[in-house]
Protein backbone atom coordinates (compact mmCIF):
# COMPACT_ATOMS: atom_id res chain seq x y z
CA UNK A 1 0.00 0.00 0.00
CA UNK A 2 1.23 3.41 -1.03
CA UNK A 3 2.33 6.04 1.66
CA UNK A 4 -0.06 9.53 1.70
CA UNK A 5 3.73 10.54 1.13
CA UNK A 6 4.30 8.73 -1.77
CA UNK A 7 0.31 9.63 -3.58
CA UNK A 8 0.93 12.58 -2.86
CA UNK A 9 4.70 12.64 -5.50
CA UNK A 10 2.30 10.89 -7.84
CA UNK A 11 -0.35 13.58 -8.10
CA UNK A 12 1.96 16.54 -8.24
CA UNK A 13 4.05 15.06 -10.65
CA UNK A 14 0.69 14.54 -12.99
CA UNK A 15 -0.59 17.67 -11.93
CA UNK A 16 1.31 19.31 -14.23
CA UNK A 17 0.10 17.30 -17.44
CA UNK A 18 -3.48 16.44 -17.27
CA UNK A 19 -6.64 18.48 -16.24
CA UNK A 20 -9.51 16.24 -16.06
CA UNK A 21 -14.70 16.32 -15.59
CA UNK A 22 -17.59 14.44 -14.39
CA UNK A 23 -20.04 16.47 -16.19
CA UNK A 24 -19.77 20.47 -17.42
CA UNK A 25 -21.90 22.83 -18.53
CA UNK A 26 -22.53 23.13 -22.78
CA UNK A 27 -20.90 26.36 -23.92
CA UNK A 28 -22.05 27.72 -26.84
CA UNK A 29 -20.95 26.25 -30.47
CA UNK A 30 -19.92 30.13 -30.95
CA UNK A 31 -18.34 30.39 -28.00
CA UNK A 32 -14.63 30.44 -29.42
CA UNK A 33 -15.99 33.23 -31.56
CA UNK A 34 -16.86 35.34 -28.59
CA UNK A 35 -14.89 39.12 -27.49
CA UNK A 36 -12.41 38.19 -24.68
CA UNK A 37 -14.83 40.09 -21.99
CA UNK A 38 -17.94 38.11 -23.26
CA UNK A 39 -16.19 34.48 -22.75
CA UNK A 40 -15.04 36.29 -19.04
CA UNK A 41 -18.25 36.83 -18.60
CA UNK A 42 -19.82 34.01 -19.46
CA UNK A 43 -17.30 31.62 -17.71
CA UNK A 44 -17.44 33.88 -14.44
CA UNK A 45 -21.97 33.53 -14.88
CA UNK A 46 -21.17 29.17 -14.91
CA UNK A 47 -18.97 29.86 -12.07
CA UNK A 48 -21.37 31.99 -9.99
CA UNK A 49 -24.67 29.91 -10.84
CA UNK A 50 -23.30 27.13 -9.76
CA UNK A 51 -21.17 27.76 -6.60
CA UNK A 52 -21.42 25.57 -3.62
CA UNK A 53 -22.27 26.74 0.03
CA UNK A 54 -19.18 27.99 1.37
CA UNK A 55 -20.46 26.52 5.08
CA UNK A 56 -21.17 23.53 3.48
CA UNK A 57 -18.02 22.45 1.52
CA UNK A 58 -17.46 18.49 0.76
CA UNK A 59 -15.26 16.31 -1.31
CA UNK A 60 -15.81 12.26 -1.81
CA UNK A 61 -13.38 9.86 0.07
CA UNK A 62 -10.09 9.17 -0.02
CA UNK A 63 -11.00 5.16 -0.98
CA UNK A 64 -13.21 6.60 -3.90
CA UNK A 65 -10.93 9.01 -5.11
CA UNK A 66 -7.33 7.02 -4.95
CA UNK A 67 -9.74 4.27 -7.45
CA UNK A 68 -10.80 6.94 -9.57
CA UNK A 69 -7.15 8.04 -9.80
CA UNK A 70 -6.26 5.16 -11.34
CA UNK A 71 -7.56 6.14 -14.84
CA UNK A 72 -4.50 9.01 -15.47
CA UNK A 73 -2.24 5.83 -15.74
CA UNK A 74 -3.00 5.60 -19.54
CA UNK A 75 -1.34 8.09 -22.16
CA UNK A 76 -4.10 8.79 -24.34
CA UNK A 77 -6.14 10.39 -21.33
CA UNK A 78 -3.10 12.95 -20.57
CA UNK A 79 -2.25 13.52 -24.30
CA UNK A 80 -6.01 15.25 -23.82
CA UNK A 81 -4.61 17.84 -21.40
CA UNK A 82 -2.31 19.60 -24.39
CA UNK A 83 -4.45 18.50 -27.31
CA UNK A 84 -8.14 19.49 -26.85
CA UNK A 85 -8.80 23.31 -27.75
CA UNK A 86 -11.53 23.72 -25.51
CA UNK A 87 -12.52 26.14 -22.52
CA UNK A 88 -14.39 23.48 -21.12
CA UNK A 89 -13.82 19.69 -20.47
CA UNK A 90 -15.51 16.93 -22.18
CA UNK A 91 -18.75 15.51 -21.01
CA UNK A 92 -17.84 12.52 -18.78
CA UNK A 93 -14.11 13.09 -18.46
CA UNK A 94 -13.26 13.36 -14.29
CA UNK A 95 -11.19 15.38 -12.37
CA UNK A 96 -8.77 13.44 -10.81
CA UNK A 97 -5.90 15.99 -10.79
CA UNK A 98 -6.73 19.27 -8.96
CA UNK A 99 -9.69 18.27 -7.65
CA UNK A 100 -10.77 21.23 -5.67
CA UNK A 101 -10.60 24.53 -6.52
CA UNK A 102 -11.84 27.97 -6.31
CA UNK A 103 -12.40 30.46 -9.55
CA UNK A 104 -13.02 34.14 -10.54
CA UNK A 105 -11.84 36.60 -13.44
CA UNK A 106 -8.71 38.07 -13.12
CA UNK A 107 -6.42 40.33 -15.74
CA UNK A 108 -2.99 39.20 -16.64
CA UNK A 109 -0.79 42.84 -17.26
CA UNK A 110 2.88 43.01 -18.28
CA UNK A 111 4.44 46.53 -17.84
CA UNK A 112 8.45 46.04 -18.28
CA UNK A 113 10.51 44.84 -21.25
CA UNK A 114 10.93 41.65 -20.75
CA UNK A 115 12.80 40.94 -23.60
CA UNK A 116 10.40 38.57 -24.95
CA UNK A 117 7.54 38.73 -27.22
CA UNK A 118 3.42 38.12 -27.31
CA UNK A 119 2.02 37.89 -23.73
CA UNK A 120 5.35 39.03 -22.56
CA UNK A 121 5.44 42.50 -24.06
CA UNK A 122 3.95 45.27 -22.64
CA UNK A 123 0.40 44.84 -21.92
CA UNK A 124 -2.89 43.00 -20.69
CA UNK A 125 -5.56 40.54 -20.76
CA UNK A 126 -8.58 39.51 -19.00
CA UNK A 127 -8.36 36.28 -17.74
CA UNK A 128 -9.85 33.75 -15.81
CA UNK A 129 -8.28 31.84 -12.55
CA UNK A 130 -8.16 28.61 -10.98
CA UNK A 131 -6.29 28.20 -7.70
CA UNK A 132 -6.20 24.79 -6.53
CA UNK A 133 -5.07 22.13 -4.54
CA UNK A 134 -2.94 19.31 -6.82
CA UNK A 135 -4.57 16.72 -4.62
CA UNK A 136 -7.57 15.37 -2.56
CA UNK A 137 -7.22 17.36 0.94
CA UNK A 138 -7.00 14.17 2.90
CA UNK A 139 -3.93 12.85 1.06
CA UNK A 140 -0.77 13.68 1.30
CA UNK A 141 1.01 17.09 1.37
CA UNK A 142 -0.70 20.33 0.70
CA UNK A 143 0.41 21.66 -3.01
CA UNK A 144 -0.78 24.42 -4.03
CA UNK A 145 -1.57 25.05 -8.03
CA UNK A 146 -2.25 28.05 -10.07
CA UNK A 147 -3.80 28.13 -13.57
CA UNK A 148 -4.33 31.22 -15.30
CA UNK A 149 -6.18 31.13 -19.20
CA UNK A 150 -5.60 34.44 -20.73
CA UNK A 151 -8.83 35.30 -23.14
CA UNK A 152 -8.43 36.66 -26.73
CA UNK A 153 -10.97 38.19 -29.67
CA UNK A 154 -12.03 35.11 -31.62
CA UNK A 155 -9.04 33.16 -30.51
CA UNK A 156 -8.43 30.08 -28.45
CA UNK A 157 -7.29 31.23 -24.92
CA UNK A 158 -3.22 30.26 -24.12
CA UNK A 159 -3.35 29.13 -20.60
CA UNK A 160 -0.37 28.81 -17.75
CA UNK A 161 -0.43 26.03 -15.38
CA UNK A 162 1.88 25.86 -12.39
CA UNK A 163 2.43 24.27 -9.00
CA UNK A 164 6.39 24.62 -6.75
CA UNK A 165 7.59 21.26 -6.56
CA UNK A 166 7.14 17.33 -5.77
CA UNK A 167 6.89 16.95 -2.41
CA UNK A 168 4.67 20.15 -1.81
CA UNK A 169 4.44 21.96 2.19
CA UNK A 170 3.17 18.75 4.90
CA UNK A 171 0.16 20.18 6.82
CA UNK A 172 0.89 23.73 6.45
CA UNK A 173 -2.38 25.17 3.97
CA UNK A 174 -1.46 28.39 3.88
CA UNK A 175 -1.68 28.91 -0.09
CA UNK A 176 0.12 31.76 -0.87
CA UNK A 177 3.08 30.47 1.34
CA UNK A 178 5.86 30.01 -1.52
CA UNK A 179 5.99 30.53 -5.36
CA UNK A 180 4.79 28.35 -8.20
CA UNK A 181 6.13 27.46 -11.43
CA UNK A 182 5.46 25.99 -14.65
CA UNK A 183 9.30 24.52 -14.56
CA UNK A 184 9.92 22.15 -11.32
CA UNK A 185 12.78 21.92 -9.81
CA UNK A 186 14.50 18.27 -9.95
CA UNK A 187 13.52 15.95 -7.78
CA UNK A 188 16.11 15.12 -4.35
CA UNK A 189 17.98 12.18 -5.76
CA UNK A 190 16.82 9.79 -3.58
CA UNK A 191 12.89 11.03 -4.50
CA UNK A 192 14.30 9.52 -7.72
CA UNK A 193 14.04 5.96 -6.79
CA UNK A 194 10.76 6.44 -5.16
CA UNK A 195 8.76 4.05 -7.01
CA UNK A 196 5.86 5.96 -7.20
CA UNK A 197 7.74 9.32 -8.73
CA UNK A 198 9.33 7.03 -11.41
CA UNK A 199 5.70 5.62 -12.46
CA UNK A 200 4.28 9.03 -12.63
CA UNK A 201 7.20 10.39 -14.53
CA UNK A 202 6.80 7.31 -16.84
CA UNK A 203 2.87 7.93 -17.45
CA UNK A 204 3.87 11.88 -18.35
CA UNK A 205 6.23 10.49 -21.01
CA UNK A 206 3.51 8.21 -22.65
CA UNK A 207 1.02 11.55 -22.37
CA UNK A 208 3.86 13.41 -24.97
CA UNK A 209 4.56 9.96 -26.57
CA UNK A 210 0.18 9.66 -27.59
CA UNK A 211 1.14 13.21 -29.10
CA UNK A 212 3.99 12.34 -31.20
CA UNK A 213 6.28 9.63 -30.57
CA UNK A 214 9.74 11.89 -31.98
CA UNK A 215 10.50 13.45 -28.87
CA UNK A 216 12.68 15.80 -31.23
CA UNK A 217 9.11 17.24 -32.71
CA UNK A 218 8.31 20.61 -31.86
CA UNK A 219 4.61 19.81 -31.36
CA UNK A 220 5.34 18.07 -27.72
CA UNK A 221 7.43 19.35 -24.54
CA UNK A 222 10.51 18.37 -24.86
CA UNK A 223 11.08 17.10 -21.18
CA UNK A 224 8.99 15.88 -18.35
CA UNK A 225 7.77 18.76 -16.03
CA UNK A 226 8.56 21.82 -18.09
CA UNK A 227 5.88 23.13 -20.11
CA UNK A 228 7.49 25.09 -22.60
CA UNK A 229 5.94 28.29 -23.13
CA UNK A 230 6.60 29.39 -26.95
CA UNK A 231 2.66 29.58 -27.98
CA UNK A 232 2.24 32.46 -25.15
CA UNK A 233 5.00 33.96 -27.28
CA UNK A 234 3.62 33.92 -30.40
CA UNK A 235 0.30 35.78 -29.86
CA UNK A 236 0.10 39.35 -28.92
CA UNK A 237 -2.25 40.66 -26.56
CA UNK A 238 -4.83 41.10 -29.30
CA UNK A 239 -4.64 38.23 -30.82
CA UNK A 240 -2.66 38.95 -33.64
CA UNK A 241 0.42 36.45 -34.76
CA UNK A 242 4.00 37.37 -33.35
CA UNK A 243 6.51 37.08 -36.47
CA UNK A 244 9.20 36.13 -34.80
CA UNK A 245 8.41 34.52 -31.37
CA UNK A 246 10.74 34.52 -28.42
CA UNK A 247 9.40 32.57 -25.29
CA UNK A 248 11.48 32.33 -21.90
CA UNK A 249 12.28 29.18 -20.41
CA UNK A 250 9.94 29.15 -17.41
CA UNK A 251 7.00 31.53 -15.78
CA UNK A 252 7.25 32.01 -12.12
CA UNK A 253 4.68 33.25 -9.96
CA UNK A 254 5.40 35.06 -6.84
CA UNK A 255 3.13 35.85 -4.17
CA UNK A 256 2.64 39.02 -3.21
CA UNK A 257 3.41 40.37 0.12
CA UNK A 258 0.61 40.62 2.49
CA UNK A 259 -1.53 37.61 1.29
CA UNK A 260 -1.83 34.32 3.28
CA UNK A 261 -4.28 32.16 4.49
CA UNK A 262 -3.83 30.26 7.73
CA UNK A 263 -1.38 27.47 7.87
CA UNK A 264 -2.60 25.15 10.60
CA UNK A 265 -6.43 25.34 10.05
CA UNK A 266 -7.78 21.72 9.29
CA UNK A 267 -10.85 23.29 7.60
CA UNK A 268 -11.68 23.42 3.66
CA UNK A 269 -8.73 25.32 1.72
CA UNK A 270 -11.65 26.99 -0.73
CA UNK A 271 -12.90 28.55 2.09
CA UNK A 272 -10.46 30.23 3.58
CA UNK A 273 -9.28 31.31 0.09
CA UNK A 274 -12.78 32.68 0.00
CA UNK A 275 -12.31 34.69 2.96
CA UNK A 276 -8.85 36.73 2.08
CA UNK A 277 -10.86 40.16 2.34
CA UNK A 278 -9.15 42.24 -0.38
CA UNK A 279 -10.33 38.90 -3.15
CA UNK A 280 -14.14 39.81 -1.58
CA UNK A 281 -14.31 43.25 -2.69
CA UNK A 282 -11.82 43.04 -6.22
CA UNK A 283 -13.75 44.03 -9.31
CA UNK A 284 -12.50 45.02 -12.61
CA UNK A 285 -12.20 48.50 -11.66
CA UNK A 286 -10.27 47.37 -8.52
CA UNK A 287 -8.25 44.57 -9.40
CA UNK A 288 -6.12 42.84 -6.48
CA UNK A 289 -2.68 42.23 -6.85
CA UNK A 290 -2.23 38.23 -6.19
CA UNK A 291 1.20 37.06 -8.21
CA UNK A 292 4.31 38.81 -9.24
CA UNK A 293 5.11 37.64 -13.09
CA UNK A 294 8.60 36.37 -12.90
CA UNK A 295 10.52 34.93 -16.41
CA UNK A 296 13.67 32.99 -16.54
CA UNK A 297 15.15 32.88 -20.40
CA UNK A 298 17.45 30.21 -19.18
CA UNK A 299 17.86 28.50 -16.52
CA UNK A 300 20.68 29.49 -14.66
CA UNK A 301 19.10 32.95 -15.35
CA UNK A 302 17.94 34.71 -12.00
CA UNK A 303 14.26 35.67 -12.56
CA UNK A 304 12.88 39.14 -13.65
CA UNK A 305 9.53 40.46 -12.61
CA UNK A 306 8.05 41.72 -15.39
CA UNK A 307 4.03 42.60 -14.02
CA UNK A 308 1.45 41.19 -11.97
CA UNK A 309 -1.19 38.88 -12.12
CA UNK A 310 -4.53 40.33 -10.46
CA UNK A 311 -8.19 38.73 -9.47
CA UNK A 312 -11.17 41.12 -10.84
CA UNK A 313 -13.71 38.95 -9.00
CA UNK A 314 -14.61 37.44 -5.87
CA UNK A 315 -13.42 33.87 -5.78
CA UNK A 316 -15.90 31.10 -5.61
CA UNK A 317 -15.88 27.31 -5.16
CA UNK A 318 -18.42 25.77 -8.00
CA UNK A 319 -19.47 22.94 -9.60
CA UNK A 320 -18.38 24.43 -12.82
CA UNK A 321 -15.08 25.57 -11.30
CA UNK A 322 -14.38 21.95 -10.35
CA UNK A 323 -16.14 19.65 -13.14
CA UNK A 324 -16.40 22.25 -16.45
CA UNK A 325 -13.39 24.83 -16.46
CA UNK A 326 -10.51 23.33 -18.87
CA UNK A 327 -6.95 24.61 -19.17
CA UNK A 328 -5.72 23.02 -22.06
CA UNK A 329 -1.81 23.08 -21.31
CA UNK A 330 0.88 24.56 -23.65
CA UNK A 331 2.66 22.07 -25.92
CA UNK A 332 4.43 23.81 -28.92
CA UNK A 333 7.80 24.33 -28.78
CA UNK A 334 9.97 27.05 -30.90
CA UNK A 335 10.24 25.10 -34.64
CA UNK A 336 12.91 27.50 -35.42
CA UNK A 337 15.05 25.01 -32.90
CA UNK A 338 16.84 27.60 -31.05
CA UNK A 339 13.92 28.72 -28.69
CA UNK A 340 14.76 28.84 -24.94
CA UNK A 341 11.90 26.24 -24.47
CA UNK A 342 14.31 23.80 -26.21
CA UNK A 343 17.17 24.14 -23.11
CA UNK A 344 17.37 21.50 -21.21
CA UNK A 345 17.41 21.55 -17.31
CA UNK A 346 17.62 17.61 -16.60
CA UNK A 347 17.09 13.98 -17.67
CA UNK A 348 15.58 11.33 -16.46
Amino acid sequence: MFSKFQISLLVATVAVVTCVVITAPALDANYTNLKAAEKQSKLQQLNVASKYDPNHLTFESTVSFIAKALNILSGAWGALAFTRQSDELPAGRMKILHPYGVCGTGEWKITADSGYTGLFSKGSNLAVTRLSHAAHPKIGSFIAGLAIKTLFDGKPSINFHSIKDFTGQGADQNFFKSYVTTALPPPAPGLLQDVVLKGALFVFDQSLDAISSNRESKQRPGEPITLPQYEAAAINHDGSVVANPVEPWSVTFVPVAGLSTPSDSTDDFRKHLMEVKPFQSASPTAPVAVYQIQVQGDPKDSPKTIGTFSVTSPLYASKFCDEGLFFRHQTLRNPSGKGNSDKPRRSF
